[in-house]
């Protein structure tokens, strides 16, 4: 079994973050807990600088891919706000976001990353079809 890969997070440089989405302090190597807040799974971190609040998933993403583009929203694929391994994660341009979340309601909100992808490759085919 593979062990876990731990990064600095840039933009927090006390800060390690692992693949599995562990948080810890990057000098004594001491584990920051996580928790459900609003639906998304948040690190609370004290530092000389102050306090502050960042969003796992996009904690894990910025460790391994660099500052999150204001573009891209990050999501896990399976749907899972608690799974935020590095390899649940997907980077979504906030335009595509918006359209998937619009036809998940269409398709009575509870369809799947596939269900979405088909519905919407059976809208662009439509469109282009017609012309």
């Amino acid at each position: 079994m593979k062990s876990e890969e731990w990064r600095s997070v840039p933009s927090l440089p006390d800060v390690e973050v692992s693949d599995v989405g562990h948080v810890r302090h990057k000098a004594t190597k001491k584990p920051i807990t996580s928790r459900m807040f609003d639906g998304r799974r948040r690190v609370w971190i004290s530092s000389k600088v102050g306090n502050t609040s960042r969003n796992l998933k996009s904690l894990v993403y910025e460790a391994f891919h660099g500052p999150q583009p204001v573009t891209i929203h990050i999501e896990p694929k399976d749907g899972n706000e608690d799974n935020v391994r590095l390899s649940n994660l997907r980077a979504v341009r906030r335009r595509i976001k918006q359209r998937e979340r619009s036809i998940k309601v269409q398709l009575g909100g509870t369809a799947t990353f596939d269900e979405i992808a088909k519905e919407t490759w059976s809208q662009v085919h439509e469109k282009w079809g017609k012309r």
